[in-house]
């Protein structure tokens, strides 16, 4: 569903709904018991860390994402 989606469904604003988007997606998550997506900026800081000898648990240093 998109915030557009959202918005004339419930009949709110879009700003509304794109807030309401993001908390609908964090309760959906929370359901399935997956973790939200690492964005990819601190993905690189994190394996640059791994390469460095820093112990980091968070990141497969062999992931491609």
């Amino acid at each position: 569903m998109t915030a557009e989606e959202l918005s004339e469904r419930f009949d709110i604003s879009i700003s509304a709904a794109r807030i309401r988007l993001v908390e609908i997606e964090r309760i959906k998550r929370r359901g399935a018991g997956t973790k939200r997506e690492l964005p990819v900026g601190v993905l690189n800081y994190l394996r640059d860390a791994q390469r460095r000898g820093d112990k980091v648990k968070s990141v497969d240093p062999d992931a491609k994402n």
